[in-house]
């Protein structure tokens, strides 16, 4: 009894280990997703000014929602589907499709917005074709490419404003880099096999058809509060405010990467272990809120920014944040997996709602605290929403995957 009893023990030991490798590799992708961004505001804020951290902030608020619409959340959909369900060459099919519309939204943005607002939707763009393959690679088991693609796109963005003497300058040069990368590591230029036989599209192009407009709903929750603040105030003032919440942005990363390791074993799940799940996140928010709070002159001065109280009340405002955005990213991944769109459409019509009107309600009088105070109250109602109607499925039995 003991060798049969040492081996299933040690069978375990290393499923567990692997879980948590694969968990590690997908924090590391998704935290240098976030990483890019976090450093170029900060280098843009010390080097050109506030101003032109706001400009910056301005472009990945605008063009975000739309990327997320047309992506069709084809990661997610990759992720949750086995390779004879969504084979590689249905995916890309799929991105080729949506990429002609998406080059004439860049050449629209360029032309009558802000030339930086189009080359940053062209970078999306290809972020997006990159996340295909990313995800193809994950699929397969091949984590550790994955997550070196996303890390050498953060260095790369890095390296651009750190080089070029303008926010522009500098995102056509990541522009540049992210095209290269895409072909030469990503794609690899390798022989794909397009697929343009409608009813294999169709199924999959509704359902991320779904997917995207609920993420597009989710961000357009988030940038609100920053076009609204540009609209308002001035550039200098987002910039601020985009700096601050970028350490926010870092903690969903990690959330995200938590609930992407898990998806194998989401669609299954009860909402009993889910909700034990969840609670690894918000213990880290916890922690996180905490140490935010303990060492803000710190965060402070790495960020360059002075010690003001419009600063603490931000932070401490991001900060309660966490707490709820942390557990709602875990669950949103549970109604992905059990294919829960509708419900996952209710989420993101209800904070699109709310971060409208706390936005237009709260910004105007309290400015900058206003705009953190809404990012709480959302984020408060996305993890209430998301957590009762996957109960409320569970509940009726549709909670399994079809």
């Amino acid at each position: 009894m003991v060798f049969p009893l040492s081996g299933a023990m040690a069978l375990t030991l290393l499923r567990q280990n692997r879980w948590w490798q694969d968990t590690a590799w997908v924090a590391t992708a998704n935290v240098s997703q976030a990483a890019g961004p976090f450093f170029a505001l900060l280098l843009l804020a010390r080097w050109h000014g506030l101003e032109a951290a706001g400009q910056f902030a301005y472009a990945l608020a605008v063009t975000a929602p739309l990327a997320q619409l047309l992506n069709f959340q084809l990661k997610a959909l990759i992720l949750t589907h086995r390779r004879e369900e969504l084979p590689l060459s249905i995916a890309a099919s799929l991105r080729a499709i949506i990429t002609l519309p998406a080059s004439l939204i860049v050449l629209g943005f360029s032309i009558f917005i802000a030339p930086l607002v189009g080359i940053w939707m062209a970078a999306r763009m290809l972020d997006s074709w990159a996340e295909v393959f990313q995800a193809d690679l994950q699929r397969s088991g091949n984590l550790p490419r994955a997550a070196l693609s996303q890390a050498l796109r953060a260095l790369g963005l890095v390296a651009a404003i750190w080089l070029a003497p303008s926010p522009i300058l500098a995102s056509l040069l990541f522009l540049a880099f992210s095209l290269i990368l895409l072909l030469l590591f990503d794609w690899r230029l390798l022989p794909l096999h397009l697929t343009l036989h409608w009813p294999a599209l169709a199924p999959v192009l509704r359902r991320g058809f779904v997917l995207g407009l609920v993420l597009f709903l989710q961000t357009a929750s988030s940038s609100i509060p920053r076009i609204v603040l540009e609209n308002s105030t001035d550039s200098a003032t987002l910039g601020l405010f985009a700096t601050l919440s970028v350490l926010l942005q870092m903690g969903v990363l990690l959330a995200t990467s938590f609930g992407q390791s898990l998806l194998p074993q989401l669609p299954t799940a009860s909402v009993g272990r889910i909700a034990i799940w969840s609670a690894i996140p918000l213990s880290g928010a916890i922690i996180a809120f905490a140490a935010e709070q303990l060492g803000e002159p710190f965060l402070l001065e790495l960020l360059h920014l002075a010690p003001t109280q419009q600063a603490h009340e931000i932070l401490f405002a991001l900060g309660l944040a966490q707490l709820t955005v942390w557990p709602a990213a875990m669950i949103g991944f549970a109604l992905t997996a059990k294919r829960l769109y509708n419900e996952l459409l209710w989420v993101g019509a209800s904070i699109l709602v709310a971060s409208a009107a706390s936005s237009f309600w709260l910004i105007p009088i309290w400015g900058l605290s206003g705009a953190a105070m809404t990012v709480a109250s959302t984020a408060a109602m996305t993890l209430i929403v998301s957590f009762i109607l996957l109960a409320t499925a569970a509940h009726r039995g549709q909670d399994s995957r079809p």
